[in-house]
């Protein structure tokens, strides 16, 4: 009823454009979670390598959500149960969606990756953002991870986990 009453329209009419909750959900969290300028983004980005992309992105993308007032709503609301099944499960609409926003938006940086030389050829596209879409809604939900435990688990886990070679190149 709420999101009737936001969209100025009744539960009937919300119903008659979205088959049900799960399909609602999704076309508001795909209408939040679409940044408007993702060349913009991806051109701040040029010059960066693949592993400095991924670090970056990851910790502006957990920002620019956590400071989404409606975003965080959604995850922590009085549907947090039921966001969170559906983005733990890989087979949701809701994961799908996160998964194809992703894809979206590192299309281009994969390629690019890809032809560095820097990704597992036995590693799919897709495959590779249902990793990094989980690693990312992880890092988003735990609130009490700083920048330390956000840089730790980045550069020990989330990066040498998704770029070939990388703890041959940068041993630490």
């Amino acid at each position: 009823e709420i999101i009737a009453d936001i969209a100025g329209c009744t539960r009937r009419t919300l119903y008659r454009h979205f088959p049900d909750k799960d399909a609602l959900v999704t076309a508001i969290f795909e209408w939040q979670a679409l940044i408007p300028d993702f060349d913009q983004i991806r051109g701040r980005m040029k010059g960066r390598s693949f592993e400095q992309k991924l670090y970056y992105f990851l910790l502006f993308g957990v920002r620019l959500i956590r400071s989404n007032k409606f975003m965080m709503e959604m995850m922590y609301g009085s549907g947090a149960y039921w966001f969170h099944r559906q983005m733990l499960d890989p087979d949701s609409v809701l994961f799908t969606t996160f998964v194809d926003i992703n894809l979206l938006f590192w299309q281009p940086m994969i390629a690019e990756a890809r032809d560095a030389g820097k990704i597992d050829p036995e590693v799919s596209d897709e495959k590779l953002m249902h990793w990094y879409s989980s690693i990312y809604y992880m890092m988003i939900i735990r609130l009490k991870n700083s920048t330390k435990d956000n840089d730790f688990i980045l550069r020990k886990f989330v990066i040498p986990s998704m770029v070939y070679g990388y703890r041959k190149s940068n041993k630490n």
